[in-house]
């Protein structure tokens, strides 16, 4: 019996560490939202675009509009919750909430706080966001 212990033991850890695929877990989505918080955040068009699904709708158009957004305003993004809230074996749902600062000096500031949802959907074995939608948006009092 005390060498079968050792034996079932290894096998349990061998089997739960073969089901938890590198991608698949709660915390690799979150760290796709993060990077492209970070991205945002840094003014990288191209680590942004990087954290987005090929298939995203109006990619270009993101990109252009990002381009644009990133040489003309200030802002600075806070993310104070992230959490999956669905999740099959490609697609995900994140729940968000973020505070939205605008920086620019000479122009009146117009925080938000803004809850959202984004669709995750895996790319080539990687976590990428596909699409966001705002489910709610209020200003911040200064």
């Amino acid at each position: 019996m005390k060498k079968f212990l050792p034996a079932l033991w290894a096998l349990m850890v061998l089997t739960a560490l073969g089901s938890c695929r590198e991608g698949d877990s709660d915390q690799s989505i979150l760290a796709v939202v993060e990077s492209n918080v970070a991205a945002m955040n840094g003014k990288d068009l191209e680590a942004y675009m990087s954290t987005l699904h090929p298939e995203a709708p109006h990619y270009q158009a993101t990109r252009e509009h990002l381009a644009r957004l990133f040489e003309h305003r200030e802002f600075r993004v806070e993310l104070l919750e992230a959490r999956v809230v669905e999740k099959s074996k490609d697609l995900a749902g994140v729940r968000y909430v973020q505070i939205v600062r605008e920086t620019d000096r000479g122009r009146p500031a117009r925080d938000v706080k803004r809850v959202g949802y984004l669709v995750m959907k895996k790319s080539r074995g990687a976590w990428k966001i596909l699409d966001s939608r705002v489910i709610e948006e209020a200003p911040l009092e200064p």
